[in-house]
């Protein structure tokens, strides 16, 4: 029998963040909202600062993965858009803009994007509309059959290079 070789992959910096707050737009319409996050989990070398600054602790480049649930409680043909802003400045071409078509629509919205990041800096979700009936929609747990609480938004985040 031949020689058995065990590899161990090095603990990459990742991290979940997630939100269980309804959110909405509480001042003016298309104007830019930066998504905060009440429950970061499994954080190596990510941190959160500030409930919305994904900040990371080693240069690279590194995955953002979002799921976000839109919906709006009246109107039709309504707009929401999701981006990524680094620093404070927003990432060109990040955005993704949907459409609601009514209040009965729920829509879940995912974005993958991978963005360079040096020491210390940090990334934001951030998102608008078109009318303050458009929001981020968390569900609680439930049962028959129980089931989990649904976040407004999920973020996970992993460095992939270096």
């Amino acid at each position: 029998m031949g020689n058995t070789m065990t590899y161990k992959l090095p603990h990459l910096p990742h991290g979940n963040l997630i939100d269980l707050t309804t959110q909405t737009i509480t001042g003016a319409t298309n104007a830019a909202y930066t998504v905060t996050f009440d429950t970061p989990t499994d954080m190596e070398g990510i941190s959160l600062v500030d409930n919305s600054k994904i900040t990371v602790g080693s240069p690279g480049d590194y995955e953002f993965i979002v799921s976000a649930v839109i919906d709006c409680t009246a109107g039709t043909a309504l707009h929401c858009d999701l981006w990524f802003a680094k620093g404070g400045t927003n990432v060109a071409n990040s955005n993704t803009r949907v459409e609601l078509p009514n209040a009965t629509t729920e829509l879940i919205v995912s974005i993958s994007f991978i963005i360079d990041l040096l020491v210390g800096e940090y990334i934001q979700l951030k998102w608008c509309a078109d009318d303050n009936r458009v929001r981020l929609l968390s569900t609680a747990a439930a049962a028959s059959p129980t089931r989990p609480a649904c976040p407004s938004v999920v973020v996970a985040v992993k460095k992939i290079s270096e």
